[in-house]
């Protein structure tokens, strides 16, 4: 993606990028269907989570229409998510 390029795909990633420094354990992108910003943000995604220690990072392309998958979708999600902090967490002194 160009330095140059202003909108939503940099807006989302550097907030997205800002906030694993500040510990969130991971990263929902709800995209409008068939948005091509949005379809730009997903096709780096997987580039971002590597480079940020593989954070959970869930694209939901959103067309107005609730869907049984994206509940599954989002439960295995959480579970990552819950995952990740577990390991991550900063180690205690008092163990």
């Amino acid at each position: 993606m160009s330095e140059f390029y202003d909108g939503d795909p940099p807006i989302a990633l550097g907030s997205s990028a800002a906030l694993t420094k500040r510990g969130v354990s991971g990263i929902a992108a709800i995209l409008p269907f068939t948005c091509m910003p949005g379809t730009l943000v997903a096709s780096v995604s997987d580039s971002f989570r590597k480079d940020h220690e593989n954070i959970p990072f869930l694209n939901i392309p959103y067309d107005g229409q609730d869907t049984v998958s994206l509940e599954t979708r989002l439960q295995a999600f959480f579970f990552q998510v819950r995952e990740y902090a577990e390991a991550h967490q900063p180690m205690s002194s008092h163990q």
